[in-house]
Parts: C-alpha cells; sequence; structure tokens
C-alpha cells in the first residue's frame, strides 16, 4: 500500500474478548486501530492488521452465519457448467460451504470438505475460526493438502476471501485445489443493500 494519510482511532479492545473485568486489562488487551485508503485502488482498509492471537475467539459459541436461501439458484447455475462426463468431486474449503457441497452431491457430485481442522492452532481457552483458517490459505498449505486430499471439479470458498490479508496468495491457494477443467466458486457479501 502506498503512503497515504490515515485515521488513526486508538487502541481498542477486540469485540470478542469477553470479560467480567475488561476495563482492568483494557489497556494490556488492546490494539492500534487505525484506517486509510489504498492510494493505489481507493479501498479503505485496516492500515496495520492485528495479530491473529490478538482476534483469536477466546469462547466457542462465537460462530457466524451466511445466507443460503439463494444457493439452489447458484447450484442451477453451477450445474450447467458441467456436463455429465465431468461431474467428479465438490471441495468445500471452509465452514459455509457445506450448504452448497450437499446441493451438489444431490446432483452427483462427490462432496469433500478440506482438512484444514488439523493444522488449527491449538492453545488453551482459544476457539481458532475464520481469522486462523484465512491464514492458511495459501499456495503452500493448500498444495500440501490437494497432495492428501486430491483436487476437484468444483472448489467452493465462501464467505473467506474478504477476510484475507493477501487476496492474490488466496486465490493463487484455492487454484491449488482444483483439477485442470476445475471450476473454482468465490462467493463474499452482497453489500448492494448498503
Amino acid at each position: 500500500m502506498l503512503a497515504v494519510p490515515t485515521l488513526a482511532l486508538g487502541r481498542l479492545v477486540a469485540c470478542n474478548q469477553f470479560e467480567k473485568n475488561a476495563s482492568a486489562n483494557a489497556n494490556a488487551n488492546a490494539h492500534a486501530l487505525s484506517i486509510s485508503e489504498c492510494a493505489a485502488c481507493n479501498l479503505v482498509q485496516l492500515s496495520e492488521y492485528p495479530p491473529l492471537e490478538y482476534v483469536r475467539p477466546r469462547l466457542p459459541w462465537i460462530r457466524y452465519n451466511e445466507p443460503s436461501a439463494h444457493l439452489d439458484a447458484v447450484v442451477e447455475r453451477l450445474n450447467a457448467s458441467f456436463s455429465a462426463d465431468r461431474i467428479g468431486s465438490a471441495m468445500g474449503v471452509g465452514p459455509f460451504d457445506e450448504p452448497l457441497i450437499e446441493r451438489m452431491a444431490q446432483r452427483g457430485f462427490t462432496p469433500l470438505q478440506l482438512e484444514l481442522s488439523a493444522r488449527l492452532p491449538r492453545e488453551p481457552a482459544r476457539y481458532p475460526y475464520l481469522e486462523s483458517i484465512q491464514a492458511m490459505l495459501r499456495s503452500d498449505v493448500l498444495a500440501g493438502l490437494a497432495a492428501v486430499q486430491g483436487t476437484s471439479q468444483l472448489v467452493s470458498c465462501r464467505y473467506l476471501l474478504e477476510h484475507s490479508h493477501d487476496p492474490v496468495g488466496c486465490l493463487q491457494g484455492l487454484g491449488e485445489l482444483m483439477d485442470d477443467e476445475g471450476l473454482l466458486l468465490i462467493e463474499v457479501p452482497d453489500s448492494s443493500k448498503f
């Protein structure tokens, strides 16, 4: 990112750090938050990413839901992209892919889920989630998983790319999971309502 003016918002505690004595530990658990507009693409973004340990959930119930009502229409469009002789496996990358992969299985695809869970960090009172998954969406990690699990005709990555610190590296990594004639489905939040 090119040097541009920064809006410094001060030191803040992550919104997922629920503590009874939050004010006592607030400064120790705070991270400087600032945003700037990228001079190259005009995207407003964090000037400096917080460390993964800072945003990693400390409670097991912190999970997100993503919409799935539109997936029947998505499956219809995907199905039209595959001839009967190209139906093979459909691989989900993250925690939001299961509804789509289940629908593709009803169309004859073999459902697969990328095995990232064994590679998630293990530490007491920490519950790795999207922040840890996105850090693994790199060519080196995904090529290693593809060597073990194989590649797929369809790879689905719903609601992860927009969290990535390195979107280009993420896309390159996802390419490692696809067959030569494979198709990559990326879904990001629809902000048109805003």
